[in-house]
């Protein structure tokens, strides 16, 4: 996840309402994209266990 520094929303002292939802939005993508590799993680290590166990043919 992308860390944002108070000073990277500041511009000649006051923070804009736009900057601070353009940073809300990018860090709700970023905590999704974080879930989401999570759980293909997760599924990737289930199919692979399910392979494993799987009668070779």
């Amino acid at each position: 996840m992308k860390k944002v520094k108070n000073q990277d929303l500041e511009f000649c002292g006051v923070v804009s309402e736009c900057s601070k939802v353009e940073v809300l939005e990018e860090v709700v993508v970023d905590a999704k994209e974080e879930e989401w590799n999570r759980e293909i993680e997760i599924f990737l290590q289930q199919w692979d266990v399910g392979l494993e166990e799987a009668p070779k043919v």
